[in-house]
């Protein structure tokens, strides 16, 4: 027992250090993205910050490559905080904000079409709320989906749990009932 706890103790602790490490937490970000369920959640969740925040950024006058300079601070995805530096390097040389996010993020594709859109119509900050919106709304589904598949993921758990010790708690009651009958 003390084992388990010292080894788990040094992995968490390893882990930690390792992630300060810029390189290191580069890796592990891109990694987490491709997990099947975190990683469309945090996609979804940074898409929706970035949509958000550059739309009332945009909406306030701020001009768009200080805005994009803005918005990279507010994402907490280092993979996808690259790419948008990358993207605000090629906004400054003058490519439109949603080849320079396709070709540089990992945003998905509706987000850059909604984005596209609103910059050909020239009403790129509503369709970012627009954006924003619609990615909140989807991680909150996502949520909610989540929660709904894990309480009966528990409740099996425990029954499992629960049944162990019942078959423990029988096997010794019957073991000791057969040394009471010889």
């Amino acid at each position: 027992m003390i084992t388990i706890v010292l080894v788990a103790t040094l992995v968490i602790s390893g882990t930690v250090v390792m992630l300060r490490r810029p390189g290191f937490r580069l890796i592990f970000h891109r990694l987490v993205l491709r997990v099947p369920i975190v990683g469309d959640l945090i996609l979804q969740q940074e898409t929706a910050r970035f949509a958000r925040t550059l739309g009332t950024l945009l909406k306030a006058g701020v001009p768009l490559f200080q805005a994009s300079t803005s918005v990279r601070t507010v994402i907490g995805n280092c993979y996808i905080a690259k790419g948008m530096d990358a993207a605000i390097e090629s906004i400054r040389e003058g490519v439109a904000l949603h080849r320079a996010l396709q070709s540089e993020t990992v945003l998905p594709p509706i987000a850059l079409r909604m984005i596209s859109v609103g910059e050909e119509a020239g009403k790129l900050d509503r369709m970012l709320m627009r954006v924003a919106v619609t990615f909140e709304q989807q991680t909150q589904r996502s949520v909610d989906r989540l929660m709904t598949l894990l309480t009966p993921a528990l409740t099996m758990m425990i029954a499992v749990l629960v049944g162990g010790l019942i078959v423990t708690v029988m096997d010794a009651v019957l073991s000791i009932n057969d040394l009471a009958s010889q």
